[in-house]
């Protein structure tokens, strides 16, 4: 969608208190800044913004994060999504180094927690990694230090024969 037809879309629905923006990969997108500007001007009782991340361009979601920051949503939150250990989530995902860019992205946005600001690590459960969550946590506690488990979500119930290879099951 244009920047254009979210304008016109947010500015004939200007009821929402919750809006995810997802489709992908967002920091593909060189107009996201004035996407959530829409958002800011047209949701007046906008109380919760999310998105998730593949966390790969470090540099720019970081950068990206802080100008959202900055337009003072009550709450904002940022998933860095991992599908596993290193070598299962590199599988899955198809990028060979996936896993340390977005735990690098992670610890980047971590430090720019806040009372308005949080972001966490999601993983989404397969029959690819559901055995691996407490071995990824213990993992996880070793490369980022204060990791905890509240820090880690996981997503359920998606089907899907591309992704996960479990419908009709």
């Amino acid at each position: 969608m244009s920047t254009e037809m979210i304008r016109k879309f947010f500015s004939t629905n200007r009821y929402f208190n919750w809006i995810d923006v997802t489709g992908g990969e967002i920091f593909l997108r060189n107009d996201l800044i004035e996407i959530f500007k829409i958002i800011k001007e047209t949701q007046k009782n906008i109380y919760f913004i999310h998105f998730p991340t593949n966390g790969i361009l470090t540099e720019k979601i970081v950068a990206e994060v802080k100008n959202i920051i900055e337009l003072n949503f009550p709450k904002f939150i940022v998933s860095i999504s991992l599908d596993g250990l290193p070598k299962t989530n590199d599988r899955l995902r198809g990028v060979k180094g996936d896993w340390g860019l977005a735990v690098r992205t992670y610890k980047e946005l971590r430090k720019l927690r806040s009372k308005r600001f949080d972001c966490y690590l999601g993983m989404t459960l397969s029959l690819e990694n559901c055995g691996e969550t407490e071995e990824l946590y213990e993992l996880l506690k070793q490369e980022i230090p204060g990791f905890e488990r509240r820090d880690l979500h996981f997503n359920i119930a998606h089907e899907s024969e591309h992704y996960y290879r479990n419908v009709n099951l």
